[in-house]
């Protein structure tokens, strides 16, 4: 399936799962979450922001 984007699912989108789905659809690819609804609902809802420590103040 050269030059053919393969659909990615991550199973257990929790907090790395969303992460890295996140960072996956960023980069155009087409990515399904599975996780419970609770989580679901709050993506539908809030939608889905990934951020890296760079993107993150220092608390003190």
């Amino acid at each position: 399936m050269r030059g053919h984007h393969r659909r990615i699912v991550i199973v257990g989108a929790g907090s790395i799962g969303c992460f890295t789905g996140g960072l996956l659809a960023a980069s155009g690819r087409s990515v399904t979450l599975l996780a419970r609804p609770r989580i679901i609902d709050e993506i539908t809802q809030n939608g889905l922001t990934v951020i890296d420590f760079s993107d993150m103040k220092e608390v003190m």
